[in-house]
């Protein structure tokens, strides 16, 4: 069976690279670095982590790269990028070029041969040398990048870089790369891993039974997928409003917001934070007594499946180009976009 998201890429992120997939420190430890480089959309995609760069913007120095116009620019030194990638492969080249990671460190890793050939035909520009002068020279340089917005394939140019420059192992120093929705790492954690376009795959060649949404829309963001779905011998939907989803499923239950729910949640970066009820399940019961109810009426085990340390393995850079589309499957954030849209509020 499948265990996953449409929301997820078919493609692997910084796993690839440093052996699990979560940041390498604490959102908290951006109070003692002295650069921070904003990757990507960050402010529209993460509030409450744009407002902390906007306080921090004061006493420490800002960058921010983006292919795109973001808030950040009004606070950080800018620099001009138009493909991800392609641009962290150049400052990866400038920290081989100066002696800051020797090319005997690189080759020492897995693929890393195969990385120096690939960074020989790499061209440095000003923009990315400049980016790369001043990760050199700072005592405790912190990248936050936005995987909402930034291609796998350049959070993986990132991984390379703080796994070269030791970052990935020590305090105020490193890689935090800032997930879509609030618990996304905790999903992650316990095992919901398949990538959509996979269940996609599997859906369409008539090779699922069954198949179980949770709060996405998936059938309303992926019409072409209503016949294939028709075709299961069940399909139950669990959501806060009626969608698409629910519409065609053949069993649906309701589930109750954040705010009618206790217990915990996994932030972008490991740490895990407690959520408090604020009002009474409207559905008379909260998501852990429903879904608790449902494993005993199906004499269900609870099995651990946390993800192990996979291997360490430099990332080659392919330059695909490819820009990263940020789709929305969350039932509720598409309702609320869509109020947005409506109140005539440009929508990010």
């Amino acid at each position: 069976g499948y265990k996953g998201s449409f929301t997820l890429d078919s493609e692997p992120g910084i796993e690839a690279v440093l052996g699990r997939n979560e940041s390498t420190i604490k959102i908290e430890e951006l109070d003692n670095a002295d650069l921070i480089i904003s990757v990507g959309q960050l402010y529209e995609h993460h509030p409450s982590a744009g407002m902390k760069l906007r306080r921090l913007s004061n006493s420490k120095k800002l960058i921010s790269l983006s292919t795109n116009k973001t808030k950040i620019d009004a606070f950080a030194t800018k620099a001009d990028v138009t493909d991800y990638e392609v641009f962290f492969a150049r400052v990866l080249r400038a920290l081989v070029d100066s002696g800051f990671i020797r090319k005997e460190a690189i080759t020492g890793y897995e693929n890393g041969e195969e990385l120096v050939k690939a960074l020989d035909k790499v061209e440095v520009l000003p923009e990315a040398l400049k980016v790369a002068e001043a990760f050199r020279k700072a005592r405790k340089p912190i990248i936050l990048a936005d995987e909402n917005t930034v291609p796998k394939a350049a959070l993986k140019v990132l991984a390379d870089i703080i796994l070269l420059t030791g970052n990935n192992r020590r305090p105020h120093r490193g890689l935090i790369t800032l997930k879509a929705k609030a618990n996304s790492q905790g999903a992650w954690n316990l095992g919901f891993r398949t990538p959509g376009k996979e269940i996609k795959k599997a859906l369409v060649n008539n090779e699922l039974k069954g198949l179980v949404v949770i709060g996405e829309d998936v059938l309303g963001n992926i019409p072409e997928l209503k016949e294939a779905a028709g075709k299961l011998k069940f399909f139950a939907a669990f959501d806060i409003l009626e969608n698409e989803t629910t519409a065609q499923a053949e069993y649906v239950l309701p589930l109750c917001s954040l705010a009618e729910s206790s217990g915990t949640l996994v932030s972008a970066d490991g740490t895990v934070r407690k959520a408090v009820q604020v009002i009474k399940p409207l559905t008379g019961m909260s998501n852990l007594e429903m879904f608790k109810k449902l494993a005993q009426l199906l004499n269900a085990e609870y099995k651990e499946d946390t993800e192990g340390q996979a291997g360490v393995k430099l990332y080659v850079p392919a330059f695909r180009g490819k820009e990263k589309e940020y789709q929305v499957f969350d039932t509720v954030e598409k309702a609320f976009l869509a109020k947005l849209k409506e109140n005539c509020i440009k929508a990010l």
